[in-house]
């Protein structure tokens, strides 16, 4: 087995990981030994390249503040709230 096969299980997990510089020192080296041979990883890891890189453009202050709250979800930003009824009109 050469570097480049290393076992593929867990590696798309790295990815995130390996664009935001945040693998230690060996796994980043196993990571990128096993990149240089895996399209499927680097699929992904330009996939996820945009975000990371707006990721990693943030600083603390960024990340202190809380998101807006809309009411109309009372209190639960990540909820669109009921679907509107076509038939009440």
């Amino acid at each position: 087995m050469t570097p480049s096969d290393a076992p593929h299980d867990g590696m798309l997990s790295n990815c995130a990981l390996y664009l935001l510089g945040a693998l230690d020192p060996a796994t980043e080296s196993t990571f990128e030994r096993h990149l240089a041979g895996c399209t499927e990883c680097r699929r992904e890891c330009e996939r996820l390249g945009p975000a990371a890189s707006a990721v990693a453009g943030l600083d603390s202050t960024d990340l202190s503040s809380p998101l807006p709250v809309d009411d109309a979800t009372s209190g639960d930003s990540n909820v669109a709230g009921p679907a509107p009824d076509p038939e009440a009109r």
